[in-house]
């Protein structure tokens, strides 16, 4: 689950709370599942001296996640200029690491996204509806999952597949325009 060296964290802290808030809400499920203890992943190296391989770690836990939000952005950005990255506008010098192209592939946004995360804007309008659909799109397949009984929810549970792809559609769709 974690990564842990000399005792810090990397990765899942999220989880690990979400793990010890189960354990003083409903001990006997914590039990059942963690008797043994919470699996973590030891990495071989200090994270305090080794920073840039440490958010190697992190961005490799967290790149499948949700959306990271502008805060988040910012701190990644923090993080990666003190490994050494550089905001510069047009190609870096040779031994230099570009601090936009690195952003853009850790959260998988364009670069214009990316610059007004850095600028403390709000997300562009097609992101936030990107992110809106995303959302919409797993509540109709938790919705989907339940199996309704009525004749009518049936019916539209049918129609779930098409409706899903036309908004998986307008997802790429807008982000081609990004």
């Amino acid at each position: 689950m974690g990564y842990f060296s000399q005792g810090r964290l990397l990765a899942v802290g999220h989880r690990l709370a979400a793990i010890s808030q189960l354990k003083e809400i409903d001990l006997e499920t914590f039990n059942q599942h963690f008797a043994a203890g919470v699996p973590v992943r030891v990495m071989e190296f200090d994270a305090q001296t080794e920073p840039s391989r440490a958010l190697e770690v992190e961005i490799a836990e967290n790149e499948q996640r949700r959306d990271y939000t502008p805060a988040e952005v910012r701190a990644i950005a923090d993080r990666l200029r003190q490994a050494g990255y550089k905001d510069r506008k047009g190609r870096p010098k040779v031994g230099q690491k570009a601090l936009a192209p690195a952003l853009q592939t850790i959260i998988g946004k364009s670069r214009r996204t990316v610059m007004s995360y850095l600028a403390g804007e709000s997300p562009p309008i097609n992101v936030q509806f990107c992110t809106f659909i995303k959302k919409a799109i797993k509540e109709l397949e938790r919705w989907e999952a339940t199996a309704p009984e009525s004749p009518a929810a049936q019916k539209l549970v049918k129609q779930l597949p098409k409706f899903k792809q036309l908004l998986r559609d307008a997802i790429e769709e807008s982000s081609r325009s990004d």
